[in-house]
């Protein structure tokens, strides 16, 4: 993985002298492997592009676990989700859900400009859930705005993450807006749709091709809070077409991207090196 260029990319890398030393640490791990495992299509050719073996790098994606990572039954929806939408006080929101690390790599000031820009839209909220090295930045920027349209809630236990995913009609998978992060394929877009819920995505590259592939969603540009706040107000109106995308979302990802069937993938690329070692 292209790891020393995202520090660069985010700005936490900024020394050459230490950008020298991760890209030969990166080198010397990568030459001393028996097997690569790469989660994208594009860090497999970056592996194979700094001179390593293609016969020893494999492409493992990410996946999702849909015994935790479900849409709701007729009893979640009473005692889940539903509840937890009359708990918030946001019954009556049409609600877009962000449910991860708040992190430096996920571009969410920019999805905090887009709330204040949705401040006139009454029947619209973005719910954000978990924790990460920007969230005193968020919190702090929903104050100087008066951003009364986001709510932020703490990290929850795995269990109880399908409901706060569930009681969004929508999910936002962001990243910055750097051509390195067409690379990456958020794992969380996995979990969305293993829920049914349908996807706003800021991210190009493979994720969008996943994500247009399986109809689950709309591509919004990264980092443009214009344009993902019209197409907030245009999903609105769309309810029947939000069911379908979460639907077609769900069913493509429990054929194609299953941690189980991972799991037993890097099961034979571990005993198949271990037998040659």
């Amino acid at each position: 993985m292209p790891w020393p260029a995202v520090g660069v990319a985010v700005g936490e890398l900024r020394r050459k002298t230490l950008l020298r030393l991760a890209e030969r640490k990166d080198d010397f791990l990568y030459r001393r492997a028996a097997a690569i495992t790469c989660v994208t299509r594009s860090f497999v050719e970056y592996v194979a592009g700094k001179g390593n073996e293609r016969g020893k790098i494999f492409h493992l994606p990410n996946g999702t676990i849909p015994e935790v990572f479900h849409p709701p039954d007729a009893e979640d929806k009473e005692q889940g989700h539903l509840s937890l939408r009359r708990q918030l006080g946001l019954e009556h929101k049409f609600l877009v859900g962000f449910c991860g690390n708040h992190g430096v790599a996920q571009g969410l000031p920019g999805v905090m400009k887009a709330a204040d820009l949705l401040q006139g839209q009454e029947d619209v909220a973005l719910l954000f859930v978990g924790e990460g090295p920007v969230k005193e930045q968020l919190l702090d920027i929903k104050e100087r705005n008066g951003l009364d349209n986001v709510l932020m809630l703490p990290q929850v236990p795995v269990e109880e993450i399908s409901d706060h995913i569930n009681a969004c009609d929508v999910m936002l998978v962001p990243l910055a807006k750097d051509e390195i992060f067409s690379s990456f394929i958020p794992s969380k877009m996995f979990d969305y749709m293993a829920c049914a819920r349908p996807i706003i995505l800021a991210v190009d590259g493979e994720a969008r091709a996943i994500m247009e592939e399986a109809g689950a969603g709309v591509y919004v540009e990264p980092d443009n809070p214009a344009a993902l706040r019209d197409t907030i107000i245009e999903l609105r109106e769309l309810t029947q077409s939000l069911v379908s995308m979460g639907e077609r979302g769900r069913e493509y990802v429990l054929k194609h991207y299953l941690r189980d069937t991972q799991a037993e993938v890097l099961e034979e690329i571990l005993s198949a090196h271990s037998r040659a070692g």
